[in-house]
C-alpha cells in the first residue's frame, strides 16, 4: 500500500524513498528503486536513483521513506584490509591491503573505490566489505643489528636449538606483520625471519677459553669418577 503522503505540500524533497513502477522489464514485470527526492511540482515528485537517473513519480508509487541508519566509517586515503575474493573451497574471504581512492554515498549505501597496495588494481568495495583500518607495523630491530637468529637441528622428535649469529640487512615491514633479512657470520642469508626467531646474540668464545672449559670438565669429570671408587672400596670394606 502507498503511503499517504499529502500532494499538496513538500515534505518529501531532500529525502531517500523506495518508489515503486518507475521501468518494466519485457516481460512486464515493474521495477523500483531507492531514490533521492529532487523535488515536487503540481503533484508530482522528481526523484534520481543511484545510478543518476531521473523519474517522475506520482505519491501513489512512494510506499516508504528510507530511514538512514548508516554512518561512513572510512576516509579517503585509508589504508585498510578489505575482503577481496570468496573461496568457495574454504568458505572464507580473502582479504588485502588497499587505499581509499575515493567515497559515494546513497541512502544507506557507501561504496569505496580502493587501490590494492600490492597490485595497483582499483576495486569497487561496499562498506560492509571492508575490514579495518591498518596502519604499517614498526619493527623492533632495526638495520644492521646483530643479533642472535633461533635454529632448530636434530629430527623432528627431538628437535634442538641453537642460536646463530647474524647481522639483519634487510627490514620488511607490512601492515600485519615485519620480518627481516640476516646475514649469518657463516655468510649464509636468511628470509623472512619473524620476531620470535630473533634474541640476543650469542656469547662467541675464544679458543682459549673453549679449551679452558674442556679442561674444567675433564676435572670435575675425574673428581666425580674418584668419589664413585671410594664408595665402591668402603661398601666392599664393610662387606669384609
Amino acid at each position: 500500500m502507498a503511503a499517504s503522503f499529502s500532494s499538496t505540500q513538500s515534505p518529501l524533497v531532500g529525502k531517500y524513498l523506495y518508489v515503486e513502477r518507475l521501468e518494466f522489464s519485457p516481460y512486464g514485470e515493474s521495477w523500483g528503486f531507492e531514490c533521492y527526492c529532487l523535488s515536487f511540482d503540481n503533484g508530482i515528485y522528481t526523484v534520481r536513483n543511484k545510478f543518476g537517473q531521473v523519474y517522475k513519480a506520482s505519491i501513489n508509487q512512494i510506499t516508504k521513506i528510507i530511514d538512514i541508519t548508516e554512518q561512513q566509517k572510512y576516509r579517503v586515503g585509508d589504508i585498510v584490509e578489505a575482503k577481496i575474493d570468496y573461496l568457495q573451497k574454504d568458505g572464507d574471504w580473502s582479504t588485502d591491503y588497499c587505499q581509499i581512492i575515493s567515497v559515494k554515498n546513497f541512502a544507506n549505501d557507501f561504496d569505496y573505490v580502493l587501490k590494492n597496495i600490492k597490485t595497483g588494481q582499483i576495486i569497487d568495495k561496499r562498506q560492509n566489505y571492508i575490514v579495518k583500518v591498518v596502519t604499517m607495523q614498526q619493527p623492533k630491530y632495526m638495520l644492521g643489528t646483530y643479533v642472535g637468529m633461533k635454529h632448530m637441528i636434530g629430527v623432528q622428535w627431538d628437535p634442538q636449538t641453537v642460536i646463530k649469529n647474524g647481522t639483519i640487512i634487510k627490514v620488511n615491514a607490512w601492515y600485519d606483520r615485519v620480518t627481516y633479512d640476516i646475514k649469518l657470520d657463516t655468510g649464509e642469508i636468511k628470509t623472512d625471519v619473524f620476531d620470535y626467531s630473533i634474541v640476543a646474540p650469542a656469547v662467541v668464545k675464544t679458543k682459549q677459553q673453549i679449551d679452558q672449559e674442556n679442561i674444567e670438565s675433564l676435572r670435575q669429570e675425574e673428581e666425580r669418577l674418584l668419589r664413585q671408587l671410594e664408595m665402591v672400596r668402603a661398601a666392599r670394606a664393610l662387606v669384609q
